[in-house]
């Protein structure tokens, strides 16, 4: 009867461990989610700005699906063809805990384009 106890609090304990191991995998699941799609339409937004005409690019914000896209845009003094890009991608979790992608590009205005 003891012999049957110690195997049943070790297998107990043995599926918490188990039980934990697949909520945390869940959890991890979802953030790497999160974060792909937050890039997939941080990626967009730049690819959208780059069919902007070089003048027309400005900073901003907007919201998709529940991702905050705010992106900024710095004209590099000392060098006018060229403008710099912060674009932040922000979301929050089930938990309320604030997770974000940046990314950093550069737009250049040739002044020579091919024909």
């Amino acid at each position: 009867m003891l012999e049957i106890m110690i195997a049943m609090v070790i297998s107990a304990i043995v599926l918490s461990f188990i039980g934990m191991s697949l909520i945390s995998a869940a959890r991890i699941n979802r953030l790497s989610e999160s974060r792909n799609t937050a890039s997939n339409l941080a990626e967009q937004k730049i690819e959208s700005l780059r069919r902007y005409s070089f003048g027309d690019i400005a900073s901003g914000s907007d919201t998709v699906d529940g991702f905050i896209r705010e992106w900024t845009i710095q004209d590099n003094m000392g060098k006018p063809r060229i403008k710099k890009l912060e674009l932040v991608g922000k979301w929050s979790d089930s938990k309320n805990n604030e997770h974000r992608v940046t990314y950093n590009t550069i737009f250049y205005n040739n002044a020579y384009p091919y024909k």
